[in-house]
């Protein structure tokens, strides 16, 4: 099970949660309060019976220890009439540009994608995830975070290296519920 840590900061730190993948050079930490922000948007796209995603905003922030930070996601809005699954139309890839602007005018990078699922079957990253990634991510580290859309919510990373992402996942699949993380 993953472990929190601290962030070094003069101001109050942000707890994080640490996975070592075991398929994967990288480690991953994911900001603990944005698991509560992300599910409050999950049971809002369960209630609508349609699956979410967005970008996954952080850093790379020691090259000395290869570590993937995940600090927000920036949600891709879609409707009901959109459909259940989720895949961005033409209209919406412009939202990603936006993103990544926005992100770099706060010194922050777009570290990879989140999607819920609705599919049946295991996680597993989608033809149109795989699409979407390698349009977005052309090289580099970059992760994938899916997160089953109803409870009890189950999450897999799938971490990308030199821009390829695996079929399974990076680390162990792991309840998306902030009360597992805390002790």
């Amino acid at each position: 099970m993953a472990k929190p840590s601290h962030q070094r900061a003069t101001e109050p730190a942000p707890l994080y949660v640490r996975w070592n993948p075991y398929r994967s050079p990288y480690a991953v930490e994911l900001r603990l309060d944005l698991v509560s922000r992300l599910t409050t948007q999950l049971v809002q796209a369960e209630r609508l019976g349609i699956e979410i995603g967005g970008m996954l905003l952080g850093s790379l922030p020691d090259p000395e220890v290869p570590t993937l930070r995940i600090d927000d996601a920036a949600i891709i809005s879609r409707r009901f009439e959109d459909g259940a699954i989720y895949i961005l139309d033409p209209g919406q890839q412009h939202r990603l540009d936006e993103i990544r602007a926005t992100a770099r005018a706060q010194n922050r990078a777009c570290v990879g994608f989140f999607r819920s699922h609705m599919r049946p079957g295991t996680l597993q990253p989608a033809l149109a995830d795989r699409t979407l990634l390698n349009e977005q991510f052309t090289h580099g580290v970059y992760a994938l975070l899916l997160v089953q859309s109803r409870e009890p919510r189950t999450a897999a990373f799938f971490l990308a290296a030199n821009g390829q992402l695996p079929d399974h996942p990076s680390a162990r699949k792991f309840y998306f519920d902030d009360s597992e993380f805390k002790y």
